[in-house]
């Protein structure tokens, strides 16, 4: 049961939702661990649709996930999920990346530019939280600047859940982000340039690079 929950003057539903999330970055809700509506509302002493609406925020940036619409449980993926769906993005966003190459505007890159700059303030900081949405945000702009639903929705239900992962295990382990976020500047770099080849490939490079060692090593050859 969690305790220490003290409401502040802000909505409810944006306290309980960063009260658990920061439950879950700090490890004490463990991946795979089940949340429960009632006893979660019981030990913070607040209403069950309250706690509902908070879930529904942590389920969006994709740190829960309920499972045949009943139970909902802290989000964890073995390293066989882990693979299947990095091999899966390595071979989709790299499209969305060119896609978007084609499409982009001195405004976008802007954008972009400013996301990076989050990501490199979040580093610096030491913050897990920051870091993660600010490069879960980088690549979504990519996948909507790309203009092709279909791939982007692809995108989204495969890799959201990924990020929220990505950032539980660094924030439970205290990695060193500086060493392990990987540069988003080359990605900006060949966006400006007409080398797509050279654009799939680094993308492909910067994906296998955040998740080499979160891999079955029988796919690592």
């Amino acid at each position: 049961m969690l305790a220490g929950f003290v409401p502040q003057q802000t909505s409810l539903r944006v306290q309980i939702a960063d009260f658990l999330r920061d439950s879950i970055l700090s490890g004490r809700l463990k991946p795979g661990e089940k949340l429960v509506e009632r006893a979660l509302a019981k030990s913070m002493g607040v209403g069950q649709a309250t706690v509902r609406e908070a879930l529904q925020v942590l389920e969006h940036e994709g740190l829960i996930f309920k499972k045949a619409n009943t139970a909902t449980f802290v989000t964890e993926l073995s390293s066989e999920q882990v693979a299947e769906i990095v091999d899966i993005r390595m071979e989709l966003e790299p499209k969305a990346f060119v896609l978007a190459h084609h499409k982009m505007t001195p405004e976008k890159l802007t954008t972009l530019k400013e996301l990076i700059r989050q990501i490199d303030k979040g580093v610096e900081e030491s913050d897990y939280y920051r870091v993660s949405q600010n490069d879960r945000a980088f690549h979504q702009a990519i996948w909507r600047m790309a203009e092709n639903e279909t791939l982007e929705r692809i995108l989204n239900q495969l890799c959201i859940p990924l990020f929220a992962y990505l950032m539980v295990l660094m924030s439970t382990s205290r990695s060193d982000l500086k060493k392990r976020v990987q540069p988003h500047a080359v990605l900006i770099d060949l966006l400006q340039r007409k080398d797509d080849a050279a654009l799939a490939k680094a993308v492909r490079d910067h994906i296998w690079n955040s998740w080499f060692r979160f891999l079955p090593s029988e796919t690592k050859g």
